[in-house]
């Protein structure tokens, strides 16, 4: 029976008393309690006070708990560079930016991001998506600054992950979006196309299924082929457009694209439709035409959905800060790693990835080359010697 109740008493101890989530991978302790993450450490110091509703609601407590001191290596975030990467929208009042957040993992964690407002005014709204784990944040700029709602967020535990990689790839999606929105807009006009063009080229069709000859009189028929000819030149010169200037880059590098032989057959079967309409030995191939764009467009997008749900890989910026310490003249301070140039003194610590090629000026020290090489092996390099 006591054996029993050690062990009982033992998995009490290693649970969040906030959730009950397990706390044997990581833990924060506070009050003589274990905590399965700071969102919950949070929420509990929060509500441990006996006016709970003070809390919540007074800013002059919450700007006690959690002040604006500055935290020196986020100095790089005052950057107007910086900031144009990472603010997606600002007018003269609110901006409003997302951060990448690793560290959120459960309910609390939502619940501490999402009332960020609580705990300064300035904070507008937060919202927290918890499959990508990232968090939006919309807050009055003229009060608060970008620098210090980061800074508020790493005072809860809740550190963004801010890379070189994370604003190339938002510049990157920002022009996808606008590459995937034409492409939307060329199927939609090839779509309209190809289904107005095979209701004008229905009453050809069912004379050849019955035999009986043409349905229509030939004043019709003129009538028809032109509108065909009208809707499927928008086909031509906007939805294939891709198709020809990819084919002439393609010709120019002396190079044979997948896109030489199909711009080939959509300018010939335009011409040849064009051709039997003038001179009057038929209506033309403009069904086939405009549904060989159409579906050629349509076969664009799934591959590149295909390819975004596939692509996986990463490439070394991705792991690199946006900062760098730099020393000048016995001081030191943060700048962007864009604006580090050949000569200049950096400082690095213990764990942190050093972000170029480098001559080392302290007397000895412990490399680890495995981002590299693979090696897990750690490397001792003396002064004067190339770190890479």
């Amino acid at each position: 029976m006591s054996d029993s109740r050690a062990h009982n008493g033992s998995e009490r101890r290693s649970q969040c008393f906030h959730c009950g989530a397990s706390c044997e991978d990581s833990c924060v302790e506070f009050d003589a309690k274990l905590f399965c993450c700071t969102g919950c450490s949070v929420v509990y110091q929060l509500l441990k006070t006996d006016d709970v509703c003070s809390v919540m609601t007074d800013a002059e407590i919450a700007r006690q708990r959690f002040s604006r001191k500055p935290i020196p290596r986020f100095e790089y975030v005052d950057d107007e560079s910086i900031q144009a990467s990472l603010i997606s929208f600002r007018d003269a009042k609110q901006a409003y930016c997302v951060f990448k957040v690793p560290s959120i993992h459960c309910a609390s964690c939502i619940w501490t991001l999402e009332n960020l407002f609580r705990l300064d005014p300035a904070v507008l709204r937060t919202e927290v998506n918890f499959l990508k784990k990232t968090v939006s944040i919309s807050y009055v700029h003229t009060e608060i600054s970008l620098r210090q709602v980061v800074e508020l967020i790493t005072r809860l535990g809740y550190e963004p992950e801010i890379r070189l990689q994370e604003v190339e790839d938002r510049e990157a999606e920002s022009r996808t979006t606008k590459s995937t929105r034409a492409l939307y807009y060329k199927i939609g006009v090839a779509g309209f196309a190809f289904g107005n063009v095979m209701l004008f080229s229905a009453p050809d069709y069912l004379a050849r299924i019955s035999n009986d000859g043409a349905l229509l009189s030939p004043a019709f028929r003129n009538l028809f082929a032109i509108l065909s000819v009208a809707l499927s030149v928008p086909v031509l010169l906007y939805s294939a457009s891709d198709y020809f200037v990819n084919s002439w880059y393609s010709l120019r590098d002396r190079v044979l694209s997948l896109d030489v032989p199909l711009a080939l057959g959509i300018g010939a079967l335009f011409v040849r439709s064009v051709y039997d309409v003038s001179t009057g030995h038929g209506t033309g191939f403009f069904d086939s035409f405009t549904g060989l764009v159409f579906f050629l467009l349509i076969a664009r997008v799934f591959q590149a959905k295909s390819f975004d749900t596939l692509s996986f890989e990463r490439n070394y910026k991705s792991y690199f800060p946006l900062s760098v310490t730099k020393k000048d003249r016995g001081h030191q301070r943060v700048i962007p790693l864009s604006k580090l140039e050949e000569a200049d003194v950096i400082v690095v610590r213990h764990g942190e990835l050093i972000p170029a090629d480098s001559v080392l000026i302290s007397e000895h020290v412990h490399v680890d080359y495995s981002f590299v090489s693979g090696e897990s092996n750690v490397v001792e390099l003396l002064r004067g010697a190339t770190v890479y």
